[in-house]
């Protein structure tokens, strides 16, 4: 059996103080997480991509 984190790369602000992540440290963030999947064996990380809304995953529509 294979175990994967999958990730649509949210973006949003933080719920109780508004905080709004510039997109570079937000993507450190992503970063980080993979390679602590990583360290806990799971077998792969995976971006999924968005057409709206707050993600940095998002892939406008052409």
């Amino acid at each position: 059996m294979r175990f994967s984190v999958l990730s649509l790369i949210g973006h949003e602000p933080h719920p109780l103080t508004g905080e709004l992540l510039p997109a570079a440290d937000r993507f450190e963030e992503v970063i980080d997480t993979a390679a602590v999947a990583e360290r806990l064996g799971f077998d792969a990380y995976s971006v999924g991509e968005r057409h709206a809304g707050a993600f940095l995953s998002s892939s406008p529509n052409v």
